[in-house]
């Protein structure tokens, strides 16, 4: 059996996705991210992520400390198959971070390929949460 992905990308890129879902402390205002499909939880604490964002400490201190907070807690497996039932398949998790060097993003899909059944990678079209190209998706699209 095809592992299922699970895309990650930055919220204004929420709209081109069937299934995107918040991984924010909150839901940006004018967003398609909302306070229902928003999932806090998976979030790092807005004080871990200060520090990060003004230098205070580095990425890997940043990936640490979110591994050590709120990750460590978490059963990956769980956690992914939860979302799947609540928010149906192919998902997209949406940062706030545009740069994922910047974002948690990288390190809950790191999280999410080393603990779970599930293929996280960033993604930028529909297509790649269904690991096609551009045009094979479009044809799928036509004998549906």
């Amino acid at each position: 059996m095809e592992k299922m992905i699970v895309g990650l990308t930055h919220y204004k890129n929420a709209w081109k996705f069937k299934n995107s879902i918040g991984v924010m402390a909150y839901a940006p205002a004018n967003s398609r991210i909302t306070d229902q499909n928003n999932n806090p939880w998976l979030s790092p604490p807005l004080e871990l992520a200060k520090k990060f964002y003004e230098k205070e400490i580095s990425f890997d201190e940043f990936r640490d400390g979110y591994h050590l907070l709120i990750l460590k807690n978490l059963d990956a497996q769980d956690v992914l198959d939860e979302l799947v039932e609540k928010h149906g398949p192919s998902l997209v998790l949406c940062g706030y971070q545009w740069e994922p060097a910047q974002c948690h993003r990288p390190i809950l899909g790191d999280w999410i390929n080393t603990n779970t059944t599930y293929v996280a990678k960033e993604v930028s079209e529909q297509c790649d949460v269904y690991g096609l190209t551009v045009q094979e998706y479009l044809a799928s699209l036509k004998k549906s």
